[in-house]
């Protein structure tokens, strides 16, 4: 139900009439309209007393909505709740002061049972976990996070494969030097002697490795197996995250790839955290501990974190990444604003940005700055000179 337009008008000392701006102040049952000097205008309970009601009221509110009690009501300039600031276009008044125009007023409203106060927050942080739950951007960081134990867990494998198939041919290492290819050669061949590639072959025949026993080689041969499998599994879970991360965050995907940018937001905790930071702390996110060492112990502070994977940072001159990196960063937050709120496709436009102040920063800074990068090792004295 819609009210009609409230206009609060008083009397001043010379009985002229004018309007005054009024104070939303929200409560679990209703909202409160104060006056500038802090007296109770109008308390309007909502709609419906019940828990689950309630709690959905509350959640609609935080993301902007004005329930149909207040939409009507004008000249409102200052509000307690920051989804309501942002829909009415009114500033955010602070907690204290909230609690002591509330403070003020509690024998004029009505006072919340506080078995209700427990249910109607049980079933908010219910809704909310739902809905943290079903969002994108957590799928796509678990799935990164997977990726990543994969990594590890691959390059153990291929490790451990490595030296117990060098006992029959320690060639091969040399030969094929990519870990999938390694191990899907074992996999699929098994016996030095039975590769058809000629180099390897060739290679085979002059081996210095010692033959083994069947039982031995098909134990290898399984644990090469298990490395294939997991790699392939790698391949399906990239393509998802390249998927995801194009859908959730296209503007980022765009500017430093699928997987740096869903990296940076599975370490910022969301999209909607990542973009509320700005970009001094994008830039060293992935570098904590350096970050808390330098805090701690005075060390040099990081210039990067996650972002060094992408190649205009890990590809500039030691003197230079900082600077790379900063510009980086400063877009990087810009994008995932717009991502965040779903505001178009700016990414050639940032990108474009990014490349001109690169291209400024390997002109402005060719060699590195006078003092720095000095050689390592004891300093001596000047030689006194011989009369």
């Amino acid at each position: 139900m819609v009210t009609a337009p409230v206009t609060i008008k008083y009397i001043n000392k010379a009985d002229e009439a004018y309007v005054v701006h009024m104070m939303l102040l929200t409560t679990l049952s209703g909202c409160v309209l104060l006056s500038p000097e802090g007296s109770l205008v109008r308390y309007i309970p909502y709609g419906s007393g019940d828990p689950a009601a309630l709690a959905a009221l509350r959640d609609g509110m935080d993301h902007g909505d004005v329930p149909d009690e207040i939409a009507g009501i004008s000249d409102i300039t200052h509000t307690d709740h920051e989804g309501l600031a942002t829909s009415l276009g009114c500033k955010v008044v602070s907690l204290a002061a909230r609690q002591e125009r509330l403070a003020a007023i509690a024998g004029d409203i009505p006072q919340e049972a506080s078995g209700t106060i427990r249910e109607v927050a049980h079933l908010l942080v219910e809704r909310r976990l739902r809905t943290a739950a079903s969002s994108k951007d957590l799928s796509i960081s678990q799935a990164t996070a997977a990726i990543d134990e994969l990594d590890q867990t691959i390059n153990l494998f291929t490790e451990r494969l490595v030296e117990w198939y060098g006992i029959h041919f320690p060639e091969l290492e040399r030969l094929v030097p990519d870990n999938a290819a390694y191990c899907a050669h074992i996999a699929e061949t098994g016996w030095r002697d039975d590769f058809a590639d000629e180099r390897l072959s060739r290679a085979a025949a002059d081996s210095v490795g010692v033959d083994v026993s069947a039982r031995d080689m098909e134990a290898m041969q399984s644990l090469a197996r298990v490395a294939v499998e997991l790699t392939h599994m790698r391949q399906s879970l990239l393509a998802y995250v390249e998927e995801g991360a194009y859908a959730v965050a296209p503007n980022m995907s765009a500017i430093v790839g699928p997987l740096i940018a869903s990296r940076l937001i599975a370490l910022a905790g969301g999209l909607g955290t990542l973009a509320q930071k700005p970009a001094s702390t994008i830039q060293v996110l992935g570098a904590e501990k350096a970050l808390f060492r330098h805090l701690k112990t005075g060390a040099k502070p990081p210039k990067h974190g996650i972002i060094f994977q992408h190649p205009a940072v890990h590809n500039a001159k030691q003197w230079q990444r900082g600077k790379v990196a900063r510009t980086l960063a400063a877009e990087l937050a810009i994008a995932a604003r717009v991502d965040y709120r779903s505001g178009g496709m700016y990414a050639d436009e940032l990108n474009k940005k990014i490349e001109e102040r690169i291209a400024a920063i390997k002109k402005t800074y060719p060699y590195p700055p006078r003092g720095k990068n000095k050689p390592k090792g004891k300093s001596f004295p000047p030689r006194r000179k011989s009369r």
